[in-house]
């Protein structure tokens, strides 16, 4: 068995601290929307134009900015032009690659002006415990979970483990949002899917074990949706794959092959023995959801 290392992926959850982190940091968002040391440090970060000009007007508009990068919806959301200024400012391939960038840079943009902040308050104790308590220590532990390390003043790629062919989980997200569930079904696959993303970030076999499940969950549900989509509503999985073989989303073999893939999962979903076989299952859940979507969103339209 080759373990092999995939991108880092900033999940919601650690998006969030990096977002309480920036509150800390910048000490005038809340009250004001945003303030010159806000843009300025992000302008250091080469944040594009178009992501920093929502941070100018209220902190809703900044909060409601931010939190559509983790998955790259503000990507898909946004004019399609402007999208493609700030992807190819950004050098990135996909609006999920884009959001993960912007991420990184925001992280780097907090972690920054906090170490200023908490230089010039070396005096004040309790002014300086404040801000570490949210920008400091729980950013830095936020990225390293998500697979970037501190070096030379911004946040890193470290080596990576999983398996290599594995599209990360916001990428599975974006194909998710695109295939257009009904919004109860999407965003119950988008938790699952994070989910199985922290679960894997905690050192603990219980961690693990919800990892597998989570991910054998949200393949369930991308199965079962693909299949209402194409005429079958059905929380049976053996009826859902025999009708995306039916509507022709997928071939009698790829079929088999995704029975073995489900029924393999669900049996070792509570025998999980180290942390490479839990990764290895939710890669496995991950390939096989991103190939049935694949299936779905490539099929021509009648």
């Amino acid at each position: 068995m080759v373990i092999f290392y995939a991108p880092p992926v900033i999940t919601s959850k650690a998006a969030a601290v990096i977002w309480r982190g920036l509150e800390a940091a910048f000490v005038h968002l809340r009250q004001s929307g945003h303030d010159a040391n806000l843009l300025t440090a992000l302008a250091a970060e080469e944040v594009p134009e178009q992501i920093t000009a929502a941070f100018r007007l209220t902190y809703w508009d900044a909060h409601d900015t931010f939190f559509k990068l983790p998955s790259g919806r503000w990507f898909l959301e946004e004019d399609r032009l402007a999208a493609e200024a700030v992807l190819a400012d950004l050098n990135a391939c996909s609006p999920t690659e884009g959001g993960q960038e912007l991420l990184r840079r925001f992280a780097n943009a907090a972690r920054n002006e906090y170490v200023r902040l908490a230089g010039s308050l070396a005096g004040t104790h309790g002014a300086q415990m404040l801000y570490c308590a949210a920008a400091g220590a729980p950013v830095d532990h936020a990225m390293a979970a998500s697979g970037y390390k501190w070096k030379d003043g911004e946040y890193v790629k470290e080596s990576t483990t999983t398996v290599s062919e594995v599209l990360p989980v916001p990428g599975v997200v974006a194909l998710v949002q695109q295939a257009g569930f009904d919004q109860r079904a999407e965003e119950l696959i988008i938790q699952m899917l994070e989910l199985a993303d922290e679960g894997l970030a905690s050192n603990d076999l219980q961690g693990w074990t919800t990892a597998t499940t989570k991910a054998r969950d949200a393949l369930a549900e991308v199965v079962a949706g693909v299949s209402a989509k194409v005429g079958l509503q059905t929380r049976n999985q053996a009826d859902a794959r025999k009708q995306l073989t039916k509507a022709g989303v997928i071939t009698p073999e790829q079929e088999t092959r995704l029975q073995y893939i489900y029924k393999a999962v669900c049996e070792t979903a509570h025998k999980i023995t180290s942390r490479p076989d839990a990764v290895l299952d939710v890669a496995v859940c991950l390939v096989a959801a991103e190939f049935v979507l694949r299936r779905l969103l490539e099929r021509p339209r009648p």
